[in-house]
């Protein structure tokens, strides 16, 4: 199985990776391999992660959190299809995601 991103998701990672560049430039590196990394999971295991709160059964919305960075890599399943909905920051907007469905 293929996870196909969100465009809002695809904008949440560029902002997150474009801020950890502005402190340090091996830190966006470092946060864009571990998403990379946990990718893996929702892939080959889609039900593993935690149901995510708020967003309706039928979606069967999961969340993925990464190991050393702050953020939750968001699916649900649209159309059939597993789809990154998010990378939610833990402390910020905790149901932007729930719109994007």
């Amino acid at each position: 199985m293929t996870l196909a991103v969100h465009p809002e998701a695809a904008l949440d990672i560029a902002a997150a990776a474009s801020w950890y560049a502005a402190q340090r430039p091996e830190t966006e590196e470092h946060f864009l391999a571990e998403l990379d990394r946990r990718v893996v999971q929702p892939t080959a295991f889609p039900a593993s992660g935690p149901p995510v709160r708020g967003i309706a059964p039928r979606f069967d919305a999961r969340a993925f959190g990464l190991r050393r960075f702050p953020f939750s890599l968001v699916t649900a399943m649209v159309n059939g299809q597993r789809l990154i909905i998010a990378v939610a920051h833990a402390r910020r907007a905790p149901g932007s995601s729930r719109e994007r469905l």
